[in-house]
């Protein structure tokens, strides 16, 4: 769903913005959209989607004042952690934040999206690699 989801939103406020000849699409990604790892193939894919979405997405609207911005998080403190169902991924994830410390706000990446918005109109913050400073990968 990551990447349909995002595909589907896209499409569907795309042309109100190309008429307007304005806007701005924002699309969360994830590191794990520029790295592969094993045990989270899928997840990879999906988020490695979104990067190559937003990018051609970017292509196509850039000329009808249209930007698309691409925001790809390390680790942030949401949920989504507290539901792994797998006890080794649950395991995993556990031994990788030890190594890393405290994990990325949501304020954070809000602080990331909300510099993005406020660019003039003549500039596109294409993408937003954010990690945290302890992050390897």
């Amino acid at each position: 769903m990551n990447l349909l989801g995002a595909m589907y939103c896209c499409h569907a406020v795309a042309p109100v913005m190309q008429e307007q000849q304005r806007g701005h699409i924002v699309n969360v990604s994830s590191v794990a959209g520029r790295t592969a790892s094993a045990g989270v193939s899928a997840y990879n894919a999906s988020k490695w989607g979104v990067g190559a979405f937003s990018e051609a997405l970017r292509q196509e609207l850039c000329k009808s004042g249209v930007r698309v911005t691409v925001v790809e998080p390390g680790w942030v403190e949401t949920p989504l952690y507290e539901e792994i169902a797998s006890p080794a991924m649950q395991e995993r994830v556990s031994r990788w934040q030890e190594g890393i410390g405290e994990p990325l706000l949501p304020e954070d990446v809000a602080g990331a999206i909300a510099f993005a918005l406020s660019q003039p109109q003549w500039v596109n913050v294409s993408e937003i690699l954010l990690r945290l400073t302890g992050q390897v990968n």
